[in-house]
This record gives structure tokens, sequence and C-alpha cells, in this order.
């Protein structure tokens, strides 16, 4: 429900005269459902001005990144309702995340009529285990610098999964490659 949830803030965002960024799937990923949990979020708090601009910072950090020619891959961990692949110019994404999630977003997907402007691969599988197989038999190569792009992850996870995760990203990251994660409190 986060991730719709994130959704929502990113649908708000992009209604914003002055927004940060334009996000067009946006509303149509978070559903009633993201808009609610929004809502609720928001009941006794007042809207986090951090989340957009999370999302801006990473957009540009890709961009500003992603002016080698040499990196072609994203692997967006956790990608949950994010639609960098649909609203930037990248090169190949590898959106990893729960099954469930991924067959969700989708549907919202085909139903908005969105065309993603670079090859996207959809990876279902669960980070706190054993993913990077997973990741590798969808066409990530391991010879080519890639991004690793952790928005929102990291705070949800135990300390031994954190340390998995980054372990499992050492060992598919070749020379020349870069980790972008956020870590929340």
């Amino acid at each position: 429900m986060t991730a719709c949830w994130m959704a929502a803030v990113r649908a708000r965002e992009t209604a914003r005269s002055d927004g940060l960024f334009e996000d067009p799937f946006a509303e149509a990923l978070a559903g009633q459902d993201g808009f609610d949990l929004m809502s609720r979020m928001e009941t006794d708090l007042p809207e986090n001005p951090a989340l957009p601009i999370r999302t801006r910072f990473f957009d540009d950090a890709l961009v500003r990144v992603l002016s080698d020619p040499q990196i072609r891959q994203v692997v967006a961990l956790a990608a949950g309702m994010d639609a960098r692949a649909f609203r930037l110019n990248l090169p190949t994404v590898f959106e990893i995340d729960h099954p469930a999630l991924l067959e969700l977003k989708e549907a919202r997907l085909v139903a908005a009529g969105a065309r993603s402007q670079c090859e996207r691969i959809s990876v279902a599988a669960d980070l706190t285990g054993a993913w990077a197989d997973d990741l590798k038999t969808a066409g990530f190569d391991g010879e080519s610098p890639s991004v690793f792009l952790a928005e929102g992850l990291l705070g949800y996870l135990e300390e031994s999964d954190v340390h998995r995760l980054l372990d499992d990203i050492d060992m598919l990251a070749s020379s020349g490659s870069f980790l972008m994660a956020d870590v929340s409190g």
C-alpha cells in the first residue's frame, strides 16, 4: 500500500502549478486506495514536503549519472508504483518488486494507456530473499555499469536484510556502477 501512497503524493505534486516534477501516470498508479492511505497518513500530520523533494532529487541524479553513455541499465529496487520509465529518458530499466504489486502496477498502466519510453523489464522478487539470480535471468548485464536505485526502501528493512541487499548489489555491480539510496530517520 505504501507504493500506492507514494504515487498519490506524486500525483498531488504533479497537480501543483509550481510542482517539482510531472508524473502523468501517478494518479492512475495511486488508485483510490493510494489517495485514501495518503489522507489517513496526513490526518494528524501535515503534508510531508520531503517526499516530492526526494523524487525530484533522484530524477535529477539519475539524469546526471546517465549522461555517461556507458551506463545502460537502471535497477529500481522495490520499484513500487514508480513511473520513471514512462516520464524520463532512461536506458533499460529493471523494476524489482513483489509479484502482486507488479501485477497491480501493470494493470493500472495498461488501463491508463501508458507506454514506457525505454525497455522496461519487471522482475518479480522479494528483496529480502534471493533476487540476484532473478535479475540476471531477466537479462541484467553484470559486465556493464549500472545504476541501482533504492528510493524509500532501506527504512522498511531489518538491518540484516539491508546488509544482504548491499552484498547482492556489490556482487552484481561492475566497475563504474552507482548506488543511489536514501536513509530515513
